[in-house]
């Protein structure tokens, strides 16, 4: 099965996801992001697994010990022309080096990962797969748009499940309760 690893965003951040993408997607004919995947952050992008529940006790071991921290997501920012993001202007540099680890533990559990997955860059996506001629339009949208910021705890792992291929849900949220 497919999987990938986040941290799941909710509150105001996670409704902000959801208009955005489908003001976007019925302005510019682009896909919806709120449809494809839930608000997140990812951690460990997409990979194949055929045994969830030790995933799931990889997580849970790592959410035992993993401490929740403040993440702030505010202004545009975007990956080439095809990713449009809300920004973490401060990276959460202890989440970050966490998650490395994280990464390191999913490894020992049979995962695929290179060392340039432990490069976390905090962000919330709000239009992906831009084509080359759809980037441009959307870009200057957004950039018209009032700037977003939210500020939140970065206090979860959670792991997600593909449904057909293209869309994916929560399997299982595993809450921070290191001290």
């Amino acid at each position: 099965m497919k999987y990938f690893i986040g941290y799941l965003i909710r509150g105001e951040a996670a409704e902000y996801y959801r208009l955005t993408g489908a003001e976007l997607a019925n302005s510019f004919r682009v896909d919806d992001v709120s449809r494809i995947a839930p608000p997140h952050m990812t951690v460990k992008a997409t990979f194949d697994h055929n045994n969830q529940e030790v995933l799931e006790d990889v997580l849970s071991a790592f959410a035992d010990t993993a401490r929740p921290c403040p993440l702030s997501l505010s202004g545009w920012n975007h990956f080439g022309n095809r990713t449009i993001i809300v920004d973490a202007p401060v990276q959460p540099n202890e989440a970050i080096a966490s998650f490395g680890r994280l990464i390191d533990s999913l490894r020992s559990a049979g995962v695929r990962a290179n060392p340039r997955e432990k490069q976390i860059h905090a962000h919330m996506s709000v239009a992906r797969f831009l084509t080359p001629e759809t980037f441009p339009k959307v870009w200057a949208h957004i950039e018209k748009s009032p700037k977003p910021a939210f500020d939140m705890m970065l206090d979860n792992v959670t792991l997600f499940s593909s449904v057909d291929g293209k869309t994916w849900k929560v399997e299982k949220t595993f809450p921070f309760m290191g001290r």
